[in-house]
């Protein structure tokens, strides 16, 4: 009898658990909808639908747009390029696979000089960006036949806020390193930056380690200054996983800072969100493969001033590469490039359409694969 009552009293007490899990879980949803429907959405941006069970592709563009800055901040952050415009500082592509629960991430330097769909002439990749959200992913699409699935936009200020909402992030300086023109001052060591210190990093291009005695320049410049960001990001991840999405009152803070300082295409739902969400929570910041993608260096070209022109084959190796994360399918290392037919197909044979630099006086420039990181940069650590 007494044991009866036990289980009973059990029954009702796991009844009672079951419940308030099941309203907590509600209340959530509830919470995270609402902190959704804040996030600005962009429409006809030009993305396509990813096949279903595929891995799909995330165009990341970190704009200098001095939208909605206080004169200290614009001050802070360099004056206005282009008034009301804005270039992507920044242009990287992540491929997700839910299903292997892999990540790589592909960075297009920012000199990278190609056709801008939608108009007649070739620029600089991170002028698109004026012309649109969709002049930039068509673009990308065009030009290099990787089908963009989905667009997030985070400017200047958003990536210091979103830094400081995880409470800063960890990064390893091999040697005390600095850089006047974005601001970064760094002992060497593993550092906690807050915001803007995190921004000075991602930002830095005129690098600076101290070492035998005097300050060293990097002479990767704006190849060096991808190899950066891709340490704020590896850093921003390990932090995100240590420390917040276990925490709900840094969760909120962290969700609070983005839905005000990130854009989206309108396709991107919530449920696919939570679903990446609970799919990638235990992912390392270790396990990201970031490459960047190769260029040919040609300096003062014309108007343009020094820019870097596609390299045909070795485009077409690392984009296979790249797309072949996660595919049930490996695309063909042949894959053509610069066409501007159909932007679904990763392995299409169409014609080639990317510019190639005529051979400078005294040589062709350098080419520059990137493929090292150098013993002097940044880590997440």
């Amino acid at each position: 009898m007494r044991g009866s009552r036990i289980r009973k009293r059990i029954l009702r007490l796991g009844i009672v658990v079951i419940a308030f899990a099941v309203l907590a879980s509600g209340g959530a949803y509830a919470y995270v909808k609402y902190r959704y429907s804040q996030i600005p959405k962009l429409k006809h941006t030009g993305v396509v639908t990813a096949p279903s069970g595929e891995p799909f592709d995330v165009l990341v563009a970190g704009t200098d747009s001095r939208a909605g800055l206080t004169a200290a901040q614009q001050k802070k952050y360099g004056n206005t390029i282009v008034a009301g415009g804005s270039r992507s500082d920044a242009t990287m592509i992540v491929r997700v696979s839910p299903a292997s629960g892999k990540v790589a991430l592909l960075s297009i330097p920012y000199d990278t000089f190609v056709h801008i769909a939608g108009t007649s002439g070739s620029n600089k990749i991170s002028d698109a960006l004026n012309y649109g959200p969709s002049a930039l992913v068509k673009t990308i699409q065009e030009n290099f036949h990787i089908p963009i699935n989905a667009f997030v936009g985070v400017n200047f200020s958003g990536l210091e806020k979103l830094v400081q909402a995880l409470g800063g992030i960890n990064v390893y300086f091999p040697y005390p390193s600095k850089d006047p023109k974005s601001g970064l001052n760094q002992k060497s060591g593993c550092q906690l930056l807050n915001g803007s210190q995190a921004l000075a990093l991602a930002r830095s291009r005129y690098f600076y380690y101290y070492t035998n005695g005097k300050w060293q320049y990097d002479p990767t410049s704006g190849f060096g200054r991808i190899h950066r960001q891709h340490a704020v990001i590896r850093a921003m991840i390990a932090k995100a996983k240590s420390d917040v999405l276990g925490n709900p009152l840094a969760l909120n803070s962290f969700i609070g800072t983005a839905v005000h300082d990130v854009t989206i295409n309108n396709g991107l739902s919530l449920s696919s969100l939570i679903h990446l969400a609970v799919t990638f929570r235990s992912f390392s910041s270790q396990s990201l493969n970031a490459v960047t993608l190769p260029t040919q260096i040609v300096n003062n070209y014309g108007s343009y001033g020094d820019v870097l022109f596609p390299v045909q084959s070795l485009d077409a190796k690392a984009i296979s590469r790249f797309l072949s994360v996660g595919s049930t399918y490996a695309p063909k290392a042949s894959l053509a490039l610069g066409s501007s037919g159909s932007t679904t197909s990763t392995t299409s044979t169409t014609s080639v359409n990317i510019p190639v630099p005529p051979p400078p006086p005294g040589g062709g420039g350098s080419i520059v694969q990137n493929r090292n990181r150098p013993s002097f940069d940044p880590t997440a650590c």
